[in-house]
């Protein structure tokens, strides 16, 4: 009888053990992945932080054209103005 609780036990420890052994293995697989999950996050952190940054270029770049452009059409105005001017002192001549 104590042979056969003996036996059970032994039983027992050895599946704890695999157990322990294949919960070990496969802890040290979800570090790998999750190391590897943390630098893809960090690539595409900078990746996000770069296409913020182009962003924010093109959006200065697109104000700076608008400025440009209102600018313009003022030049635009006055040099019409002048022509109109021109025109008036060239026809009373």
């Amino acid at each position: 009888m104590e042979n056969i609780n003996i036996d059970v036990l032994e039983e027992k420890i050895s599946s704890a053990v695999s157990i322990v052994h294949t919960l070990r293995e496969e802890n040290s697989r979800l570090k790998q992945y999750v190391e590897e999950l943390k630098r893809s996050v960090q690539e595409k952190e900078q990746a996000l932080s770069a296409l913020k940054n182009d962003r924010d270029k093109v959006e200065n770049i697109q104000n700076e054209i608008e400025n440009y452009r209102n600018k313009h059409d003022r030049v635009r105005s006055k040099v019409d103005q002048l022509l109109v001017k021109l025109k008036e002192i060239d026809d009373l001549q």
